[in-house]
């Protein structure tokens, strides 16, 4: 999910360290799963790669894997998102 929407904007996973305030080495774990995203990062790396927040959240929990994340079609993803703002909508 990291890597497909880092290289989908053209960013280098340096460059985009660089906008986490990190090293490029600690940003290659997310992307591997070596290490796990903190809290504190998923909202400002949802918002730099343009990802939704709750799905960010749920993949790097382990419970979106990147094997099921790529075979989810376009359609099915935005359905997702948008069935996700609805509920946030609601309040839910």
């Amino acid at each position: 999910m990291l890597k497909e929407a880092r290289l989908k904007l053209g960013l280098s996973q340096q460059s985009l360290a660089d906008k986490l305030h990190m090293s490029q080495g600690d940003y290659s774990q997310y992307e591997t799963r070596g290490k796990a995203v903190p809290r504190h990062r998923i909202g400002i790396l949802a918002k730099v790669l343009g990802l939704d927040e709750l799905a960010l959240s749920i993949w790097t929990r382990g419970e979106l894997t990147p094997g099921a994340t790529a075979k989810l079609s376009q359609a099915s993803a935005e359905t997702i998102a948008a069935w996700i703002r609805d509920l946030r909508g609601m309040g839910l």
